[in-house]
């Protein structure tokens, strides 16, 4: 698996360094997983047929991760806010992994919390990103609260299908680009 993440040009090294790795309380056992192994069974959520299970390999959610940290330009200075339950690969990728590969910070706030309260969680910690599903949109549309200083760089949404009219009214109201 170090091989592959190599041939991505990141250097490893760099990322670990702020992290005192011989601090860690403990022997950590070495591990023999090849990045092609499975690392997670997740489920489609049936939207189209007959929920599914989806196996993920290492290889797959590192990729998916690094992919995105690049796309998004993510820094040190990034903070992701993440409203997707963990056990959602969503969850997992966008607002976890992706951070990781360039050493910015996640906060997670309950979904239904963070629907319910969400412009006070984004002027507390100040995100630059975050992965919502479609619905988030409309429901941050449909209420009166408006961030007080928004730092967002964007919005990953998706998880239905998302209208060119949603992504203007959002952007229009916000000032947040919708991806």
């Amino acid at each position: 698996m170090l091989e592959t993440v190599r041939e991505t040009g990141v250097d490893v090294q760099a990322v670990l360094a702020p992290f005192d790795l011989e601090e860690l309380p403990g022997e950590l056992p070495a591990l023999e997983v090849a990045s092609e192994h499975p690392y997670l069974l997740t489920y489609t959520s049936g939207t189209t047929g007959a929920p599914k299970g989806v196996v993920l390999s290492h290889r797959g959610l590192l990729a998916n991760g690094l992919a995105l940290a690049l796309w998004a330009e993510v820094t040190e200075d990034d903070l992701f806010l993440n409203v997707v339950p963990m056990f959602h690969a969503g969850g997992q990728g966008f607002p976890t992994l992706t951070p990781l590969w360039r050493g910015a910070r996640t906060v997670c706030v309950r979904s239904e919390a963070a629907l319910a309260r969400f412009w006070t969680f984004a002027d507390r910690h100040r995100p630059t990103w975050m992965l919502v599903v479609t619905a988030f949109l409309a429901h941050l549309l449909e209420r009166p609260e408006r961030p007080s200083d928004s730092r967002f760089k964007g919005f990953l949404a998706g998880g239905s299908a998302l209208s060119s009219e949603l992504i203007r009214r959002f952007e229009d109201t916000f000032g947040i680009p919708v991806f």
